[in-house]
């Protein structure tokens, strides 16, 4: 069988796919899956991919931005005429069985080349309001498979096209294996682990909160340990901040660029601070964790606030609007946390109870079988 994936930009297009893949190719080891992402320096796939073992192929594509009516738009627009050529080009080489996209405008000249050519096609659109390549592909693609019911209503699609089937994980994010996490990543067992985040590019606002708040508390609560993902773009002045703040020597105060073991320190942790992405709230519901969600005001429709309120709203983590909360309120939010682990235990079991869908990846990928009709 042949799978030919397309999904970057964000690790949030990227990690679906990465996880659909990791569940065919247990399936089917001797499965052939090539992974299509765009020449841009930022998309994560770049390093995402080969990282996790897959042959990957690159596009010349860019996405549009606001306003539409812009230079850099007329240009992207002029790009995608000679991106669908390529796309033509690797699918002609590599003749796969079916095309997986997982949204990002990458995926729009792969998917859209592979349907003019009668090949099966799939889409996952892990948000309630679908992407801008989602909804270009909606009448091309054989098969679209979403995480919330009313991404169908937003697209205007129905019937056996398509299933609400839920967010696809990597199998290392599951419920349990904590002290396991904990013992390799040399944690005490008396130490409090909080784990803050702000997407795999980072996010400015967000950021300066999370610092304000470990430079408030690094140094007063040494049984708590502090692991910060800043984000590539963000590492270097965060680096340089805490060493201002004098927290950079700190045992319990962890600054890293990016974490290429989420699931790892997810399973380790006790409060998880982030944004309120589909993919990242899917993970920490898997895991059952107590989360502080800062939803970023910049996305289309303001999808990450409705996903966190859903949430708080079923006392299954703690909403913040940013803009509205200080990092003085933020760190208060941490501190009380800290202190109530009856708490923590409660919203970790609620998000897990209420939102996980442990059954994702064998639904999606009994999708997939059906479109290939048993290709083996």
């Amino acid at each position: 069988m042949r799978i030919l994936m397309s999904g970057g930009g964000t690790a949030g297009h990227v990690n679906p796919a990465l996880a659909i893949a990791q569940t065919i190719l247990q399936k089917h080891p001797d499965a052939q899956i090539r992974f299509v992402c765009s020449m841009e320096p930022s998309d994560r796939a770049a390093e995402l991919v080969p990282r996790a073992g897959y042959p990957l192929e690159r596009i010349r594509i860019k996405g549009a931005v606001r306003p539409l009516y812009s230079l850099r738009n007329i240009r992207a627009a002029m790009l995608m005429v000679s991106a669908k050529r390529r796309a033509a080009a690797i699918i002609r080489d590599f003749k796969p069985d079916i095309i997986i996209g997982t949204g990002g405008f990458v995926c729009w000249p792969v998917v859209k080349a592979g349907a003019g050519k009668g090949i099966p096609t799939l889409l996952h659109e892990s948000n309630a309001a679908p992407g801008l390549a989602v909804r270009m592909l909606k009448e091309d693609v054989d098969k679209i498979l979403c995480n919330f019911p009313e991404t169908a209503d937003r697209l205007g699609v129905s019937g056996d096209r398509v299933c609400c089937v839920g967010n696809p994980l990597l199998h290392a994010f599951s419920d349990g294996g904590r002290e396991d996490s904990r013992k390799v990543l040399g944690i005490r067992p008396e130490e409090t682990v909080v784990l803050a985040f702000g997407g795999s590019g980072g996010a400015k606002e967000f950021n300066r909160m999370v610092m304000e708040m470990m430079t408030a508390l690094a140094q007063k609560r040494q049984k708590v340990r502090f692991v910060f993902a800043t984000g590539p773009r963000y590492y270097d002045e965060i680096a340089a901040q805490a060493k201002t703040a004098g927290i950079d020597g700190c045992a319990n105060a962890e600054i890293y660029p990016y974490l290429y073991d989420m699931p790892l320190r997810m399973q380790a942790a006790d409060l998880v601070i982030c944004r309120a992405g589909a993919m990242t709230l899917s993970e920490v519901a898997q895991m059952g964790k107590a989360a502080i969600m800062i939803p970023s005001p910049n996305v289309t429709d303001n999808h990450q606030y409705k996903n966190a309120k859903a949430i708080a709203d079923a006392d299954a983590g703690i909403l913040l609007e940013e803009g509205q909360v200080s990092a003085g309120g933020l760190t208060q939010l941490v501190c009380d946390l800290l202190d109530a682990p009856d708490v923590r235990a409660r919203l970790g079991r609620h998000i897990r109870e209420r939102f996980a869908k442990p059954d994702a990846n064998e639904r999606i990928y009994d999708e997939i079988m059906k479109l290939c009709g048993g290709a083996e």
